[in-house]
Parts: C-alpha cells; sequence; structure tokens
C-alpha cells in the first residue's frame, strides 16, 4: 500500500470527527470541536470551544514534536494543550480505514496534558482511545493552580460577608440563625448560611444560562435582598424547592434585621459568583460544596474526612467499568441503576458516579435530551444519598441538581440523617439505623424543607437490602477508643458531629452496639467497619463496593471480623494504597492525618463455604496519588489494565502511565479476617516470598524449599500475656491495672522485686538479651496475683520501629510483666522460647511480623494482643530433639551479640548468624536460603 496517503491535516479532522461522537453536547454543536482553527493568527490543530469550560488546544504531529507546538499555545484563556503523538500506521491508511480504527482504539492514540510547568504523564504518552481522550479534556481543562486561587478568591468574598454580617446580626438572632442550620459556633454558622445563599445564586446563575423561561431571571448588577427572595420564591414555584427554600429563609431573617448589611453581604456573594462564571469551571466542580469542607470546623473532630475531587474521579472510574453492563445507552437506565452513598457529605462520590454513568451513556450514543432524561432519573430514583450534616446534604442535592442542564425533578433520595434522636430502643445513629431497617426518615422537613424539586413535604429515604448497584463511600472513621498503639493518643469522639451531651453519645453508642449484633464488624475498628457491612447488605448479588478507608482496615485486629465477610461474601477484591502510607499531601481525602486506602470488591452470588480457606486480594501499591482529575481517570485504568494481566496469570504487574511507571499490582492470598500484608507494597518478589513463609516453605530463585514442620500460631504455640492496661500504668497517668511502673535506676534493680518491658529502648535493646525497663509497686493486690502469673522471659514487640529498633522478640534474665511496648510469652519449655528468640530476629520471623502488624504509620509495624496472638510461626515445639538443643545452644552463643537495627540487617554480620541459626533448626542450607 502507497504511503503518505493520509495527511496531518486530515487526521486532524477525521479526530474532531470522532471526538464529537464520544460526547452529546461535542456531538449536537458542531462549534465545539474545531479541527485546522485559527486563533490569534496562531493555527490550532483542534480547538476545544465548549462555553462552559476554558478552552483546550490539541496539538498533533506523526510520531510528536516533543511537546513544541502544545506549549506554544498555552498563554491567554488556554491553560490546557493536549500533545497528540499519532501512530506512524495511520499514515498509510485511507481516511475510511482510519476514521474507522480511531473509532476502534486500534491502534491507540498517543497523548499527554500540557500545562505551565506540568506535564502528565512526566515521561511518555498515555495510550487510550479516543474516547479516553475525549474524557480528560474536561477535566484537565482547568489547572490545579487557577482552582485554587479561585477558591481562595471565593472563601475571601465569604469571610468579608460574614464580618459584615457579625457587624449587624445580634448575638441571640445570630444563634437562631446558627441552630436553623445546625451548627456548633456563630463564626461556622454565618459562614455555612453564606454558603447557601451563594449556591442558590450560583443554580439562579446556571438556570438563567440553561435557558429556562421561567427561571430566567439574572442576577442583577446590585443585588437587593427583596428582589432576590421575589426571585428564588418564583424559582421554587416551578421546581428547585430542595435548593431555595432554606436559603430564602435564611435571607429573608437577616434583611428584617439589617436590609443594608445583608445587601453588603450579597454583593460580596455576586463577586464571588462572578469570579465563578469566569472560571468556566464546567460541572465537574462544584465550588460551593467543595468550599463546605473548609468551611466547617467540626469534621475532624468525627473523623469525618471530605473525598478531593480527583480521589472522587478515581474511585468511579475503577468501580463503575464499561464492561459490566450493557445498558449504559439507555436514557432510563436509572430505572434499574441504583448508587448510594450513605455517608455522602458534599456529594463528591455522588457527582463522579453520574458523571461517570453519563459519560459512558453519551459515548454508547446518548444524545443532550437523552442525557437529560437521565439526569432526572438519576435524581428522583437512581442515586441515593444521606449525610448526618444538614448543609452537606443540601449541597450534594444542589450541587447534583445543577449537573442537569436546568432540567426539573421531583422527590429524590438525597436528605438529612439524624443522630440522638430518641426512638423506643435508643438514640438514633445516622445511616447505620440502615443496618436493620430499609427506610430512614429525612429531617429536612423538621427545617421546613425539602429535598424534593417540587413538593414540601417528608419523604422518607429507601434503601432496600439487595437493592444497590453500587454502594460508593468515604465514610466516617470514628472509633470508640485508640488503636493501642498509645496508651495516651488523642482520639476522635464518636457521634461528636452533632454536638450531642456525653450522656446522648453513650446511648448513641449503646444503640451502635445493638445495631451491630448480628453484623461482621467491631465497634474498636470505627464506624468504617459498620459502614463496610451496610454496604454487603445493601448490595444486590454482582453488585460492587468501593470505599475510601482507613489504611488500618487492611491490617488491625479490629477489622478481622469485617476482613473475614469481605474476603467470603465477596470477589474482585482490589486494594489501591501508596507506599509509604499517604497522610497529609498525598491522602485520599481533604485534612486527614492518616493512612487511607481504597478498597474494590464485587458481592458473590453465594458466599463462600469454607471461611478457612485462602481467598486472592490484589493489592495496587503507588508511588504517588493522583492530585488531579485527569489524572485520576487514567490511573483507574492503569490500574484496570494490570488487573487484566493480572487475572491471566502474572503477578507483580507494574503500573505505568506513559514510561512513568507509577507502582505495582500483586496478588496475595490470605486466609479469610488475617491482614491484608500486600497492601501498599511495592516488591512482588517480597510478597511472593512472605506468601511462600507463611505456607510453611522459605523460597530462593530455584523454587520453594518447606520447613518440615507444621504453621501455627503464637497463640497455639505459647501463652500470649495479657495488654498493658490490665498489668499497670507508668507513674503520672491514669492509674489502672495492677502496678505502677517507674523507670529501673540501675541494672541492679532488675535483679529482684516485680519488673515489666514497659517501653522500647531502642538504643540498650540490642542483644537478644536484655534488661527491663521499669519496676513495679503494687496497686491492686487482687489483680497483681493475677498478673504475676504472666510473667515470662520471652517477650514480643507490640510496636516495632523497622529504623531504630533491633530486636522483635527480647528475652530477660529474670521472669518480667510485659507492657505498653512488649507482649510476655510463656512456654514450659525454655529452649522453644530460646529458639523462637532466634527466629523472631532472623529475617523469616521480622517477615512473618511484617504481613501481620498494622502499617499506618510509616516506618512502624503495630500491633495489639489480639493480633500478637494470630502471628503465623512453626510449630518449634516438635523441631526433632537434637535441633532443638542445638537452637538453644546458639541462643547461648549468640545472646550478648550487639544486633544493629532492623532496616540495616542486611549489612549486619550479627544478623546473619541469627538467620543461619534460624536456618539450622529447619535443615536449610544457608547457601541458598540467604541469597
Amino acid at each position: 500500500m502507497p504511503t503518505g496517503r493520509l495527511h496531518e491535516q486530515n487526521f486532524n479532522t477525521l479526530l474532531a470527527e470522532v471526538l464529537r461522537e464520544t460526547n452529546a453536547r461535542w456531538r449536537e454543536d458542531d462549534d465545539i470541536v474545531r479541527p485546522e482553527r485559527v486563533r490569534d493568527g496562531k493555527r490550532i490543530d483542534i480547538e476545544i470551544a465548549d462555553p462552559r469550560l476554558r478552552p483546550v488546544a490539541i496539538e498533533l504531529a506523526y510520531g510528536g514534536d516533543r511537546d513544541e507546538d502544545a506549549k506554544k499555545r498555552l498563554g491567554g484563556d488556554i491553560d490546557t494543550a493536549i500533545a497528540v503523538a499519532i501512530p506512524q500506521e495511520f499514515k498509510a491508511m485511507s481516511e475510511g480505514a482510519a476514521r474507522k480504527s480511531l473509532s476502534a482504539g486500534v491502534p491507540p492514540l498517543r497523548y499527554a496534558v500540557v500545562q505551565e510547568d506540568y506535564r502528565f504523564p512526566v515521561k511518555g504518552y498515555i495510550e487510550g482511545t479516543a474516547r479516553d481522550l475525549a474524557a480528560i479534556i474536561p477535566v484537565a481543562a482547568v489547572t490545579r493552580e487557577r482552582l485554587a486561587e479561585l477558591a481562595d478568591k471565593v472563601a475571601g468574598h465569604i469571610d468579608k460577608a460574614r464580618t459584615t454580617l457579625e457587624r449587624v446580626i445580634p448575638h441571640d438572632l445570630a444563634k437562631r440563625l446558627v441552630d436553623d442550620v445546625y451548627q456548633r459556633s456563630t463564626l461556622t454558622g454565618f459562614r455555612t448560611m453564606l454558603v447557601l445563599w451563594l449556591d442558590a445564586m450560583l443554580v439562579q446563575d446556571h438556570l438563567n444560562s440553561a435557558g429556562q423561561p421561567v427561571t430566567a431571571l439574572p442576577l442583577a448588577d446590585e443585588v437587593r435582598p427583596s428582589a432576590l427572595v421575589g426571585a428564588w420564591r418564583k424559582i421554587m414555584k416551578t421546581n428547585w424547592r430542595s435548593i431555595f427554600e432554606p436559603a430564602v429563609a435564611a435571607l429573608r431573617d437577616t434583611t428584617r434585621q439589617s436590609r443594608n448589611g445583608t445587601a453588603k453581604a450579597l454583593r460580596e456573594l455576586l463577586h464571588a459568583v462572578e469570579a465563578i462564571e469566569v472560571a468556566r469551571l464546567g460541572d465537574h466542580i462544584n465550588i460551593a460544596a467543595e468550599l463546605f469542607p473548609k468551611l466547617s470546623e467540626d469534621r475532624k473532630n468525627a473523623a469525618a474526612f471530605y473525598t478531593t475531587p480527583a480521589t472522587a474521579e478515581l474511585v468511579s472510574a475503577m468501580l463503575i467499568q464499561d464492561r459490566r453492563r450493557d445498558d449504559w445507552s439507555d436514557p432510563v437506565v436509572f430505572e434499574r441503576l441504583r448508587i448510594a452513598d450513605l455517608a455522602c457529605g458534599t456529594g463528591s462520590l455522588l457527582r463522579a458516579a453520574f458523571h461517570r454513568v453519563r459519560a459512558l451513556h453519551e459515548a454508547h450514543g446518548g444524545t443532550m435530551e437523552s442525557a437529560g432524561a437521565m439526569h432526572r432519573g438519576a435524581m428522583e430514583e437512581g442515586l441515593t444519598g444521606c449525610d448526618v450534616s444538614a448543609i452537606a446534604a443540601h449541597l450534594t442535592n444542589s450541587s447534583l441538581a445543577m449537573m442537569g442542564g436546568g432540567q426539573p425533578y421531583g422527590n429524590t433520595q438525597i436528605g438529612w440523617v439524624d443522630v440522638g434522636k430518641p426512638k423506643s430502643n435508643g438514640l438514633s445513629t445516622g445511616s447505620l439505623e440502615f443496618l436493620e431497617a430499609n427506610e430512614i426518615n429525612d429531617m429536612f422537613a423538621d427545617m421546613g424543607g425539602a429535598t424534593s424539586g417540587t413538593a414540601n413535604e417528608s419523604m422518607p429515604i429507601r434503601v432496600e437490602d439487595g437493592s444497590l448497584d453500587y454502594a460508593i463511600m468515604n465514610p466516617p472513621y470514628s472509633r470508640t477508643r485508640g488503636t493501642g498503639d498509645n496508651e495516651h493518643e488523642d482520639v476522635h469522639a464518636t457521634f461528636a458531629i452533632s454536638g450531642l451531651t456525653d450522656e446522648q453519645r453513650d446511648e448513641c453508642q449503646k444503640r451502635w452496639g445493638r445495631l451491630l449484633r448480628n453484623h461482621d464488624a467491631k465497634k474498636t475498628a470505627g464506624m468504617a467497619a459498620s459502614f463496610i457491612c451496610l454496604a454487603e447488605s445493601k448490595l444486590k448479588q454482582g453488585g460492587r463496593m468501593g470505599f475510601v478507608l482507613p489504611l488500618s482496615a487492611a491490617s488491625v485486629d479490629a477489622w478481622v471480623p469485617t476482613r473475614r465477610m469481605i474476603q467470603v461474601r465477596f470477589d474482585d477484591v482490589t486494594v489501591v494504597a501508596k507506599a509509604g502510607g499517604n497522610a497529609g499531601a498525598d491522602a485520599w481525602s481533604a485534612d486527614t492525618g492518616m493512612g487511607e486506602m481504597l478498597l474494590f470488591a464485587t458481592k458473590r452470588r453465594t458466599p463462600h463455604h469454607d471461611d478457612t480457606v485462602e481467598r486472592p486480594v490484589a493489592s495496587a501499591t503507588v508511588t504517588r496519588t493522583p492530585t488531579r482529575q485527569g489524572e485520576a481517570g487514567e490511573f483507574a485504568r492503569a490500574i484496570l489494565a494490570a488487573e487484566r494481566k493480572l487475572r491471566a496469570g502474572r503477578n507483580g504487574v507494574p503500573i505505568k502511565i506513559g514510561a512513568d511507571d507509577l507502582g505495582l499490582l500483586a496478588k496475595c492470598s490470605v486466609r479469610p479476617g488475617a491482614p491484608w500484608f500486600g497492601v501498599a507494597a511495592l516488591s512482588a518478589e517480597l510478597i511472593v516470598s512472605a506468601q511462600a513463609l507463611l505456607d510453611g516453605a522459605l523460597r530462593d530463585e530455584r523454587g520453594q524449599m518447606p520447613l518440615g514442620v507444621a504453621m501455627t500460631t503464637l497463640d497455639d504455640l505459647f501463652e500470649v500475656g495479657p495488654t498493658h492496661h490490665l498489668i499497670g500504668h507508668v507513674e503520672g497517668f491514669s492509674p489502672i491495672g495492677a502496678y505502677e511502673f517507674h523507670e529501673l535506676a540501675r541494672p541492679s534493680d532488675a535483679r529482684s522485686g516485680i519488673c515489666s518491658m514497659w517501653h522500647t529502648r531502642s538504643k540498650e535493646q540490642t542483644s537478644l538479651v536484655t534488661l527491663p525497663t521499669h519496676k513495679g509497686v503494687e496497686c491492686d493486690a487482687e489483680l497483681a496475683t493475677r498478673m504475676k502469673r504472666t510473667r515470662g522471659t520471652l517477650h514480643y514487640s507490640r510496636s516495632m520501629r523497622w529504623t531504630s529498633q533491633a530486636l522483635m522478640a527480647a528475652t530477660t534474665e529474670q521472669p518480667t510483666l510485659g507492657g505498653n511496648a512488649w507482649a510476655t510469652l510463656q512456654h514450659t519449655d525454655d529452649r522453644v522460647c530460646k529458639a523462637f528468640a532466634l527466629w523472631g530476629n532472623s529475617i523469616f520471623g521480622l517477615l512473618t511480623h511484617w504481613t501481620q502488624a498494622a502499617r499506618q504509620h510509616k516506618g512502624r509495624g503495630s500491633m495489639q494482643i489480639g493480633g500478637i496472638k494470630a502471628v503465623p510461626v512453626p510449630r518449634l515445639d516438635t523441631l526433632p530433639e537434637e535441633r532443638l538443643r542445638a537452637a538453644a545452644e546458639a541462643f547461648d552463643l549468640l545472646k550478648g551479640e550487639t544486633l544493629m537495627p532492623v532496616c540495616q540487617g542486611h549489612a549486619d554480620p550479627k544478623r546473619e548468624a541469627v538467620d543461619i541459626a534460624a536456618l539450622a533448626m529447619f535443615a536449610m542450607p544457608a547457601s541458598r536460603a540467604l541469597k
């Protein structure tokens, strides 16, 4: 076939035609996707000129031009350009053949997002179809810097308006206004009220732009409160009551008090509306909803963190996949499709889920008209959302309403659920009431409002068991107590968000406990585990869940029943986490200070019958989290592509976008309930070796070598000592337990009395035999008698710091109590204790601990007593007599040697000696196992 048939300009025109077919607006308005566009004297290969978005330039070249043309297009109102490297195969195609290939996505296009001081991917090009290219354009049109600048500007206008109102509104009226929006401080109450007004003004502006005849009331340049109330009441007579009714009530009250002050505050909000309008954000970002987390003051107390837009995009793309349904083109798909977020906050996840479904609908031929019908179905039937914050639920409702192009809607399933409301069997617990109910009353009626576009009546929020196709949530993490890593840590107060009294919170706690009696969750795991159970009960067979969870869910003991339930009742279990944890700027949620992960799973049609059989868990470990929309969608595509390779039999599949290596997808198989040790691990070799070790074998490049003895648990081999709360407390802290402990003043003090391995002393605890850290004074004689029986000479670390500590298993010369940092292990045969001291400090025992330990704190592997009991260990008590005796002798030879911190074990000859001694217990050749 002759070459050079398809010129670049012809390809540009063909690609523009194919791009139009992926988006209903672009399909119906030929002037949005413009090939060969001349703008400001520059020719743009393809310009995306959607009036709702900032313009995007697409620059194409066979093989790529190193982004040169794309960079030249940046400036003015163009913040984003897409550099496309046209595959060379297209050169030899006819226009007809090229169009078919573009529609089919074979060969794939290669493209990169280019902005000022930013390129994605950093190296190489994304590979995708024209539909993939079209998907990234709207979400990449606004840069992160411009969005942050806009958010600060809008927040500034809100603060100026707040200051104005504070000067003119008396304290008693302010308190009543605060109560009306259910906030706990005047500061937050005023801000929340202003967000209500801003939201209503934005919707009014949106309806005017959409050309709704009865609501075509533009915002005046000079905002008069009475005129605004009149306009909003007129709109409410037609629809959108849920948006405007609370705004009207608050505006009426402040106007009566100070017309001039209210007008001045509204002018500030008008400036905010103008700034948002000029920014041309599209409907991927709802600025009022995204601002609310920054203005709310109570979310941290309740561990209620808000999902970032990038995370919401990633979760929705991973959760709602094209191949799982064949009816995306149906405009009434939401008559059958049910998506719920029962802890919806301001609706980031529900908006992303709806946007994902709408994009799939349009890509399968949906029109603007059919998309509008689909939106109405989503508002009235398909989307369910509720939250314990009234204003957050309101913003969810209004932001979803704005995604419909001005389409009206009727009754919705988006509402406010109360905490602390009296019930016949206790106080209400918000969405957790769905654990035993199919419907909850929407509390907006108590405010004189509704979640309906038209009705002014109380409508129950209904979620029947087995009814959902998708459960998508970032639930609160609040828990009843700390994790046990630090006895004095400040923990989140469960049910604190509603400002309840301690007595009311206690009643809610009791009610929560009763709700969990028939479900696989512990209160000590926090509310997130309860919401997983809630999703399981509400999902239909084949339904999928996508959750943002604390990283501790993968490993801590309190999550055992929930992990077991997930592995027994779900398939396709995939966890996405960042290597090394992702608190702070890399977090999946806004303002969180803890490690998090994403969980995806598909509900089985029938549960697995045997919950002792190992089940696979896929772990996608990324080196960074996506912080921008557009990136997030490509992350999801890359992870899903790696999943397809994993299902084909590979393990340890790289996650790549372009030439950027962004992580690893690997699979581990564990018994249901056991820690998912592959989560946040970047080494496939480590995961495979750990898997072999848990199965009772060591692995090298030539295969596996069975240990020759069965694997069991520490609880089966040893008597594991009690938690430190029973043993006692350190002087100066809460007086609990049998003893009050004081630090040892001198080594000789350890020879008598009751001593404890209370603390870790990383600089002193460096040899297999070490000294206790504290000495006890009896506080409770009866309890002390019991605790004395738990003393031993072998101790296991509860909070291993890989970077500083040398010992996982420590021994003492005299029987000693455990403590805050160590748990005592007892065995009647001292040789077994010595053998375990070798095993526990060898690379094999350390690796076993790593598979079981909680990793939410960077550089640490923590365990509660329950987790320690479940640690896998060889049956050392079944070793042949001569090997057990040899192990004890080896311990005696090595017990005084100084070991380096664990992280330096590869360069520590003393640690290697411990490894060799551990191998000898199983007659293993060190020459193979230690390579």
